[in-house]
C-alpha cells in the first residue's frame, strides 16, 4: 500500500491498525473506569445519606451537649467510660466521621465533594478531642478517630 510515496508492507499496517485499536480501548477503559467511580460515589453517597439520617438526632445533641469530664489512668477506665450511657451516645457520631474520614483517605470520595454534600464542622472535632486524646493516651486505641481528624484538618484548611 503506497500514501504520498511511502510504501507499507501489510505487517506494518496491522501494526498500525492494532495501535489504533489499542488506543481507542484504552479509551474506552477509561471512560468505563470513570463511570464505574462515578457510580460508586452516588452508592456511596446514598449510605452516607442514610447514616447522616440515623445520627442527626445524635449529632445535634452531642454538638450542644456538656463535655464529659472524664480522667483515664488505665486502660479500665476507659473501657467504662466506652460502656458508659454518655459514650453511647458519642460513639455514633464519631464513628460516622471517622467512617466519612476513611472514605476521603482511601479515595473513595474527593474531600471536595464531600464538603459539599455533608457538614463536616470542625467546632464538634475540636469540642471533643481533648476527650479523645485522652482516651488514646491512657487506653490501647492509639488510632481512635485518627479519620476524622484528618478530615477535620483537610476541612480546616478548605476553609482558610
Amino acid at each position: 500500500m503506497t500514501f504520498e510515496g511511502v510504501v507499507l508492507g501489510i505487517g506494518e499496517i496491522a501494526t498500525i491498525v492494532a495501535g489504533i485499536a489499542g488506543a481507542i480501548s484504552a479509551i474506552i477503559a477509561a471512560v468505563a473506569l470513570v463511570g464505574i467511580q462515578r457510580q460508586t460515589e452516588a452508592a456511596l453517597f446514598v449510605t452516607i445519606n442514610e447514616e447522616w439520617s440515623k445520627i442527626y438526632f445524635n449529632y445535634r445533641e452531642v454538638l450542644l451537649a456538656e463535655l464529659p469530664v472524664v480522667e483515664f489512668g488505665t486502660p479500665k477506665e476507659v473501657q467504662l467510660f466506652i460502656n458508659s450511657e454518655p459514650y453511647r451516645k458519642l460513639h455514633p457520631v464519631f464513628a460516622f466521621y471517622e467512617f466519612l474520614g476513611s472514605c476521603v483517605e482511601e479515595k473513595l470520595v474527593s474531600a471536595r465533594l464531600l464538603f459539599r454534600l455533608v457538614s463536616v464542622n470542625p467546632k464538634l472535632w475540636q469540642k471533643y478531642q481533648p476527650l479523645i486524646q485522652r482516651m488514646r493516651d491512657a487506653g490501647e486505641m492509639p488510632e481512635l478517630c485518627v479519620h476524622w481528624q484528618s478530615l477535620v484538618e483537610l476541612r480546616m484548611r478548605a476553609l482558610a
